[in-house]
């Protein structure tokens, strides 16, 4: 089972967070290497200054070169991978309420998710200095004693997403608004039911949509079609319990509700290449 991580149950001073809104940590507070994902309850935003890290975001790995910024909304499914020795970065996250108050300005929370699901690392070479200045004044906005420093970070945040994550022909493109809202939606569902149905239909029914136009909408949006997302989240979950448990391949073919091990093994293959007998091996 994927856990859920929630950074904000974490022990560091008012320094460090503005109430349960914003929480702001530095790589040794932030960054832990490990072979199971998680999925992430808060939407974060990671300026990495100096070195490299590889993070898995949505099954996706990543290899990120410092400068770069690195955006994911809550709900990913996120593993840090490896960090070079020299590695530094500063976590900015957001709690869900607090991020959607932020991304409902300007209709920026489903633009971004369209963004992010093909492009959640934004290169920043030549922009050094502009990082630095903002990592200085967003950790002075967070130390200080003020009413208004939520509101300021609500600004420095849509400052950061305006000017690196966002161009402006997304900005004027309202096309895909319907699309859209249907593949947050989708994404909800999936992340609660994907242990349960693999089957568009069963997504499509709870949207009271088509199972085609439900495709097509998520396409759309993510460039993908909705029954390979829902892949990933299955093919995630079974990762992470052949690679980090005990279980029987048996068991793990049960936890996901397939009617038998022959046709989990069949399904896992299809989409990875190899049996999860091979796959287990492997990560060995």
């Amino acid at each position: 089972m994927i856990n859920k991580r929630d950074y904000f149950d974490s022990v560091v001073g008012y320094d460090k967070r503005v109430l349960n809104d914003a929480l702001l940590l530095n790589f040794d507070e932030f960054w832990e290497t490990s072979e199971r994902p998680y999925f992430a309850e808060s939407t974060t935003i990671l300026f990495l200054t100096k070195g490299t890290i590889t993070v898995s975001i949505n099954s996706t790995e990543h290899e990120v070169v410092a400068p770069a910024m690195v955006v994911y909304l809550d709900g990913s499914i996120v593993r840090h991978v490896k960090a070079s020795e020299d590695a530094m970065l500063d976590a900015l996250m957001l709690s869900k309420p607090f991020s959607d108050e932020v991304l409902s300005d300007a209709n920026l929370g489903s633009q971004l998710r369209s963004r992010l699901s093909s492009t959640p690392v934004f290169p920043l070479d030549g922009q050094e200095n502009v990082i630095a200045a903002f990592n200085l004044i967003l950790n002075a906005v967070v130390a200080q004693d003020s009413p208004y420093k939520i509101e300021t970070i609500k600004h420095l945040v849509l400052t950061v997403l305006y000017g690196f994550a966002m161009d402006g022909q997304q900005l004027l493109d309202r096309k895909k608004s319907r699309a859209e809202r249907i593949s947050d939606e989708f994404f909800a569902l999936v992340k609660k039911h994907y242990r349960y149905s693999r089957d568009v239909t069963y997504y499509a029914d709870l949207l009271c949509i088509t199972p085609k136009y439900l495709s097509q909408s998520v396409k759309d949006v993510t460039g993908r079609p909705a029954l390979n997302c829902i892949d990933d989240f299955v093919c995630a979950e079974a990762k992470t319990l052949l690679r980090t448990t005990s279980m029987s391949i048996d068991q793990v073919s049960d936890a996901l509700s397939f009617p038998n091990q022959s046709l989990f093994g069949k399904y896992f293959k299809r989409i990875t290449g190899m049996s999860p007998r091979m796959y287990r091996n492997s990560t060995k």
